[in-house]
């Protein structure tokens, strides 16, 4: 067994990122299936994102949204029509 794992180490140093990120996913979705696997907490969920390119993650300090009153209008809501037009 340690010298499947040793030559794992020897094969990923010669990946590149983005290689390196795909067997990240999947070694993470099969530790995901094993059995006792750990909830992920929302600071490893903030720490994962914003590890990645295509999330900004908000500062720390940022105010939530306040509440508001959505519009009276006519018609078919936009929501709606989307939803149909992507159908």
């Amino acid at each position: 067994m340690a010298s499947t794992k040793r030559f794992l180490r020897q094969a990923v140093a010669q990946l590149t990122e983005e290689q390196a990120r795909r067997v990240l996913d999947l070694i993470e979705q099969m530790l995901a299936s094993a059995p006792g696997k750990r909830e992920l907490t929302h600071r490893q969920l903030q720490e994962r994102l914003a590890a990645d390119p295509n999330f900004t993650l908000p500062a720390t300090d940022t105010p939530p949204f306040e509440d508001f009153e959505p519009l009276e209008s006519s018609g078919i809501p936009a929501s709606q029509l989307l939803v149909a037009d992507r159908r």
